[in-house]
């Protein structure tokens, strides 16, 4: 009983968890303070201590007193502490300091819904609150697609990782066009590529949702970037990319192709292009945010990536 009396859950401010967040291994560009604070989103930190040391730190965002996940979001969870925890000590303290966090969530909000970052896998302390009776979460397991190491292979090894068919649209489109890149775009041409994307694929889209998009892309200045490659002949936006960016990630939020180019070839020359530029700047991980759809998932898995699977897990009192 010491040991659970040793642990706390207390709000934080924002500027109290970004040295955390530094260090985490779940750190993401989604969890990042200085990033959220950029959208019109509320958002609260829960820091589980054990003691007067920081162990876990739990993100909620609320929209209209309703928890929620943005739009475009991924891996919006809990950050653990580097400090190594013995693995004879890790169940007993994760589920105790998890169930520490679910009592003051569930006694703030009545409610829970997050997404865990894909390095913890560990989902028994989920699996296994209210045991013996009583309401239990949902855990959902949902997948990303990731290229890793994108540092250390030259664009003609990663290529050669493409599935033919795509390796094939890139020749093609090569023969046919000649290509500017640039790293800049209006929003309104990003909504209107956005919407044609939903029609396509026979979606509803929603007022947040670009209202999320919009606080992304004034974000960009200093947390992403965008790529867009036009028709040297024309001018004409070809293909574009929006990238939200940490210290070693990039997420690819939003692609989106011009239908007379698509078919020459246009999706595979635009994840090219991407891959070109995240290795010029020095990013190692390109993170498709998403492969949980057969069309989707099959399509980031042509380029060479590697599933990851993550948790989003869900509970209401």
């Amino acid at each position: 009983m010491k040991f659970i009396e040793k642990i706390s859950v207390k709000s934080s401010r924002p500027d109290e968890v970004y040295s955390f967040w530094e260090k985490s291994n779940q750190r993401t560009i989604f969890t990042n303070p200085k990033f959220i604070e950029t959208l019109n989103y509320k958002f609260s930190w829960w820091t589980a201590y054990y003691g007067d040391e920081k162990i876990c730190i739990w993100p909620v965002c609320t929209s209209k007193d309703k928890i929620t996940i943005p739009d475009f979001f991924y891996y919006f969870g809990p950050l653990w502490t580097t400090r190594i925890i013995q693995a004879h000590r890790w169940l007993y303290l994760s589920t105790n300091i998890y169930y520490k966090i679910f009592e003051k969530l569930i006694k703030e909000f009545g409610y829970i819904e997050n997404q865990l970052h894909y390095s913890l896998a560990d989902v028994r302390a989920f699996d296994w609150w209210n045991y013996n009776s009583g309401k239990k979460f949902q855990i959902l397991p949902k997948y990303s697609a990731i290229l890793e190491n994108l540092n250390n292979s030259p664009i003609e090894k990663i290529i050669e990782e493409f599935r033919f068919v795509r390796r094939s649209e890139i020749k093609k489109f090569q023969k046919k066009f000649k290509i500017i890149i640039e790293n800049d775009l209006d929003f309104k041409t990003i909504v209107l590529f956005y919407t044609k994307i939903i029609e396509d694929q026979k979606e509803e889209i929603l007022r947040h949702s670009i209202d999320s998009l919009y606080n992304i892309y004034k974000s960009l200045k200093n947390f992403g970037s965008i790529i867009v490659i036009k028709n040297l002949e024309n001018n004409e936006i070809v293909s574009f990319s929006l990238l939200l960016n940490d210290f070693r990630t990039s997420n690819l939020v939003l692609n989106a192709n011009n239908r007379s180019y698509f078919k020459y070839g246009s999706g595979s020359m635009l994840i090219t292009e991407t891959i070109k530029y995240l290795k010029k700047k020095k990013f190692d991980i390109l993170d498709f945010n998403g492969a949980n759809s057969p069309n989707r998932g099959d399509d980031k898995h042509s380029y060479g990536s590697n599933y990851k699977l993550y948790f989003h897990i869900k509970y209401e009192s």
